[in-house]
């Protein structure tokens, strides 16, 4: 339950700034990103939640709209669960939409095993037709305890030592596969220099807390995407795939 006594209330400038101010912290404790659904090794579907979101400007249009005889707000929540079944699944990798490799050196072992595991994370995760995908909620917050190693990252165009670094070539690596595959962003940041592993303004940087990598599976059929970091031969491919039937 939330109390709002609205005491500029005959201020409408005023009145209008504290409820949308009342909104964003609202959504703050509501808002939830979709987790999306995997297969696994067997071919079957597990994992995956539904994305929660409370609708800002619609929440403030109902209190801008409220007399003395209205005693309730309706509080717009919506939910959208991961839009993949088992039969559009089926065969759901049999074809390449588009596929992009990046290079590492196979010898800095703690910054290649953050690579690893991050395309560990975002490996068979399956996007249904309107599904979203967050980079950060995928593959989850980078400490030691869940195995990431000290490693150089970029931080206000300084190379500096930090848990997880080189998981941006992992979230830049997506990005071009995904983009090559005409899927839609709907979230990409720059680093604040040039990294040597993808063409200039063809990165994606992420950290937990910070920027994001996101983007929605525009297509009317579910798409799969494969990735997989090779630390012996120093490559990283990400491939976007769908079935035969799909295309």
């Amino acid at each position: 339950m939330k109390e709002f006594k609205p005491v500029h209330y005959k201020d409408k400038g005023v009145y209008d700034q504290e409820i949308k101010q009342l909104a964003s912290e609202l959504a703050k404790g509501i808002d939830t990103p979709m987790q999306n659904i995997k297969i696994d090794e067997n071919g079957s579907l597990t994992g995956g939640s539904k994305q929660i979101i409370l609708k800002e400007a619609e929440l403030v249009k109902n209190l801008q709209n409220l007399n003395t005889k209205q005693l309730n707000v309706k509080v717009p929540i919506y939910e959208t669960a991961p839009n993949v079944t088992a039969a559009s699944a089926q065969g759901i990798a049999d074809v390449s939409l588009a596929s992009y490799s990046t290079r590492f050196r196979p010898s800095d072992t703690s910054r290649n095993r953050n690579v690893q595991l991050s395309a560990e994370a975002i490996n068979n995760v399956v996007l249904g037709p309107g599904d979203s995908f967050s980079y950060n909620q995928t593959v989850g917050e980078r400490t030691a305890e869940r195995g990431y190693q000290p490693a150089p990252e970029i931080i206000n165009k300084q190379l500096v030592m930090g848990i997880g670094g080189g998981i941006c070539q992992t979230s830049s690596t997506l990005f071009n596969a995904i983009d090559g595959a005409g899927l839609q962003v709907t979230a990409r940041s720059h680093h604040s220099k040039h990294v040597g592993y993808v063409p200039a303004g063809r990165d994606a940087t992420v950290s937990w807390g910070g920027p994001d990598f996101k983007f929605t599976n525009n297509k009317d059929y579910p798409v799969i995407i494969k990735a997989y970091a090779n630390v012996n031969t120093g490559v990283l491919t990400v491939d976007v795939r769908t079935s035969q039937r799909s295309i």
